[in-house]
């Protein structure tokens, strides 16, 4: 049977968007460099599932990758000259030019269909970029493979995961490119996701402008709709207010500027409908106390951060915030532009920037300028019941 690379990009889409269970549906293709390249979405959820490029050669076999949308990647082979059963497991041994040889079991989802996991390393991403020539053995049998095209494959193949990342397509609908991507805000089929924290006891709560970019009021999870109080777009800063009273428990804000190396955590409510609803929590610490091009309004963390991060409190070591989370470098420009993955590059509105914009806007904040010491355990309690998870739908 051959395959072909049109068969391909729908087996390989339809079988990890399918690995729940339901169908797949496509939301948009394109062509690079020889390769052509799909997005899929899960047919039941309407959710972002994987992107998928393929490409044929003269020998009449189809390579193909795909990255999901937890960024994990595979490999795909189709027409390898080699007797297979659906459901077995079979061994893959591949080397990209002189360097060495690996060993993989790959899965066979269908007859004349290989799927090889790869592992999380940028180092193997860049040699498939960087790459010339891939041999791939699967059992006596030796293919070769020209990776000509491969390192723009790559970096287009990653933006469209990360494009799609918080993707939820409607009534089978292709959803809306992500916009401000790399903010670390959720953007797909229409709605925006961000997160907040309340900064009084009277619902007012404080987020990213560019979470509620071009809404005319939000949503704030479990307290309903919200007011879009005041946004500063210069800084990146906006105000909410429940429109429904509720009595909420307000942040403390850090007076004391923050030093180079401390630990830091973040909370938010990252990868709406993909992560569970509960509150997220990561750590990591103060890496620089600058922003790109020397921002002095903000300040680098090592802290992991996604889509829908955007808004959610950054806090010191005792539980007391000391920034707003902002944005990541970009892994696709970075890539994009030859160099390798950034790692653990994210970025925060620094605290007496926030502190300001709401004294400006007739909000007193609750400052401090220490706090003793607490548990990760402790902070993540006391940030449940500040952080919020915000919503809304541009106009």
């Amino acid at each position: 049977m051959v395959v072909g690379r049109v068969l391909a990009l729908w087996v390989v889409g339809f079988w990890f968007a399918c690995t729940g269970g339901a169908g797949a549906a496509k939301i948009e293709s394109f062509e690079v460099r020889g390769w052509d390249i799909e997005a899929y979405s899960d047919d039941d959820t309407g959710a972002f599932s994987n992107c998928v490029a393929v490409a044929e050669y003269r020998s009449g076999m189809v390579l193909g990758f795909q990255i999901g949308e937890d960024f994990s990647w595979s490999m795909a082979l189709f027409d390898v000259p080699v007797k297979l059963r659906a459901g077995q497991n079979v061994d893959v041994s591949f080397q990209i030019d002189r360097g060495g040889s690996r060993r993989i079991s790959g899965e066979v989802p269908e007859k004349d269909f290989i799927l090889v996991p790869l592992p999380d390393e940028v180092a193997l991403f860049d040699q498939f970029r960087r790459g010339r020539l891939l041999r791939v053995q699967v059992r006596d049998k030796v293919a070769s493979f020209d990776l000509d095209g491969t390192s723009a494959m790559l970096a287009a193949l990653l933006e469209c995961a990360n494009r799609h990342q918080n993707t939820v397509v409607s009534n089978k609908e292709p959803a809306r490119p992500s916009r401000g991507q790399d903010r670390g805000e959720g953007r797909g089929g229409g709605v925006s996701t961000g997160s907040g924290f309340f900064v009084n006891k009277d619902g007012v709560a404080l987020t990213n402008a560019h979470v509620v970019d071009g809404c005319t009021d939000a949503t704030i999870a479990g307290y309903g709709k919200a007011r879009i109080v005041a946004t500063d777009k210069t800084n990146d800063l906006a105000l909410l207010k429940v429109t429904t009273p509720a009595a909420t428990d307000p942040v403390r804000f850090r007076r004391s500027p923050l030093q180079l190396g401390e630990t830091i955590y973040v909370m938010g409510f990252p990868l709406a409908g993909q992560l569970d609803n509960g509150l997220n929590f990561t750590s990591g610490i103060v890496s620089s106390l600058a922003g790109p091009a020397n921002d002095s309004r903000s300040l680098q963390l090592t802290a992991p951060i996604q889509a829908g991060n955007s808004g959610g409190p950054i806090t010191d070591a005792s539980g007391l915030v000391v920034g707003v989370t902002q944005a990541k470098l970009s892994e696709v420009a970075a890539i994009q532009s030859g160099g390798a993955f950034p790692q653990n590059v994210n970025f925060g509105i620094k605290s007496g920037l926030a502190v300001n914009f709401l004294r400006a806007n007739s909000i007193d904040p609750q400052e401090t300028d220490t706090g003793e010491p607490l548990s990760a355990v402790m902070i993540a309690k006391e940030g449940r019941a500040y952080t919020v998870q915000v919503t809304c739908t541009p106009k």
